[in-house]
């Protein structure tokens, strides 16, 4: 039986029962509201662009070999450049947003 004991063929589901499972998928899809979406999309979108402009600004104060800086340690410069993907990974998303809604 499909949920029953938490697992499905060998696998083990996140929910107790089937029931249990699409009465969370139906909650989390009330967050889904399309304002809230479209206000995040758009946002993320002017943060990347915010995020490319430093990084070319970077590049050029820091100039060719990467010489000179703002005095960031090597644990900051990590944490900005994973600050970036996380954020470029969000970008392809983003574009699907209203489709999932839709």
């Amino acid at each position: 039986q499909i949920g029953q004991g938490g697992a499905v063929g060998g696998s083990v589901l996140p929910f107790a029962d089937l029931q249990t499972g699409i009465a969370e998928i139906a909650e989390r899809m009330k967050l889904l509201d399309a304002n809230k979406l479209d206000t995040v999309g758009r946002r993320i979108q002017t943060l990347l662009v915010e995020l490319d402009s430093l990084l070319k600004r970077k590049a050029e104060v820091m100039g060719p070999g990467g010489v000179g800086g703002f005095g960031l340690t090597g644990d900051q410069e990590r944490k900005i450049q994973e600050m970036y993907e996380l954020a470029y990974r969000w970008r392809a998303s983003t574009a699907a947003l209203p489709a999932v809604v839709d």
